[in-house]
């Protein structure tokens, strides 16, 4: 009977803490999660340290008024096995197939060092991205040594071996996030020959495994339509997928393709076919920068998420390089309170998203003039 009441009650929080974000994920989310035991034993903790994150987190703004995203996205590397045409990370500096530049990033347990910090701060999922995570040797002992925070690694899907789907059968914290375009057509002519063979065989043995996956797509001219089309989607929810990022095209003063990005018609045609598959399709949607419109505006510079480069660099999010502090020579703490995020996070008119798929990344030189204008007052 204690036991059958304590399981009502891990049920109970668990759908509390996934309502409390969207009440979508509790749909999406709670199902799965009850008809696999593996994910329903090791959830409670999980839900125990979100809702104790939540409470570090408003403690630290109500007495120190330091502003802390509950959300860090981590470029752990910036090694990279494909040349994705419009890649924003390669055109701003933070990817270089060059294996030189990886001897000056962050190392493995920089990182560890980095979330012992944050998770103090109340800090609770990381995004693992890159540059290609993978590129790591044990990158998954990161997500080990944490089990209590949510992971979600951002991977192209080429270099998953057996160890690693073995690894992650264990590990319910972690899900493996495939970048896909569309079609074979579609991502081969992006990221490269064969590329999506690969990918889609990553989300068959994600499915067949029962490990927890879902998929990011960058939106462009070439394939926003491929999506409108429902069964384009319900392909992904046949295979078990999750939760799909939608993210548009990103356009940075240093890309040179510039016919990428959709026009405003485009963004709002697939902006309405969005909201339909939220109200109506079995999968968690995020649209980049669609869903930010309910918060005002972009929500990065710590106000839903920052980011950490491969060197270390504290950066408002991952489409600029414009920073004040470096993990590396300064703490975490110190970052999150500088005079530049602050600046930020108070200029309304820099964070919004106008008529871009991102609000900072053509404003590089606002955010230089801001930080120096700050530092020189």
């Amino acid at each position: 009977m204690v036991f059958y009441i304590n399981n009502i009650f891990k049920v109970f929080e668990l759908k509390k803490a996934l309502n409390s974000v969207n009440p979508n994920l509790s749909k999406i989310f709670l199902p799965f999660v009850l008809q696999n035991p593996e994910y329903f034993l090791k959830s409670y903790p999980i839900v125990k340290n979100y809702w104790c994150s939540n409470e570090i987190r408003r403690e630290l703004l109500d007495k120190e008024g330091i502003k802390v995203p509950p959300i860090m996205i981590l470029s752990v590397t910036p090694s990279c096995n494909l040349s994705c045409q419009g890649c924003f990370a390669f055109n701003i500096g933070n990817v270089n197939q060059d294996i030189s530049s990886a001897k000056h990033s962050l190392r493995k347990e920089d990182w560890i060092n980095f979330i012992d910090e944050s998770n103090k701060l109340g800090v609770f999922s990381y995004l693992i991205a890159g540059g290609e995570p993978f590129m790591i040797p044990n990158l998954l002992d990161i997500c080990k040594s944490y089990k209590n925070n949510l992971f979600l690694i951002f991977t192209n899907g080429t270099l998953i071996n057996d160890s690693i789907f073995s690894e992650l059968e264990k590990l319910v914290n972690t899900l493996l996030i495939v970048s896909l375009e569309g079609n074979d057509y579609l991502t081969d002519k992006r990221r490269g020959a064969d590329t999506f063979n690969k990918a889609f065989s990553t989300i068959n043995k994600l499915n067949e495994k029962n490990i927890l996956s879902g998929v990011s797509v960058t939106i462009t001219k070439d394939n926003y339509l491929y999506w409108m089309e429902e069964d384009n989607l319900q392909k992904l929810i046949d295979k078990d997928i999750k939760i799909a990022f939608f993210i548009e095209y990103i356009e940075t003063e240093a890309s040179p393709e510039k016919l990428y990005s959709l026009n405003l018609e485009q963004r709002k045609i697939f902006r309405e076919k969005i909201l339909y598959y939220k109200k109506n399709k079995n999968i968690f949607i995020i649209h980049s920068p669609g869903d930010e419109d309910a918060f005002g505006g972009c929500v990065s510079s710590g106000i839903g998420f920052a980011h950490i480069n491969p060197y270390g660099d504290v950066t408002p999010c991952p489409v600029t390089n414009v920073s004040s502090h470096n993990i590396k020579t300064s703490s975490f703490k110190e970052a999150l309170k500088s005079d530049f995020f602050v600046a930020i996070r108070e200029n309304k008119k820099l964070l919004e998203n106008n008529d871009s798929a991102c609000s900072l990344a053509l404003k590089v030189k606002e955010l230089e003039q801001l930080k120096n204008r700050k530092f020189d007052s």
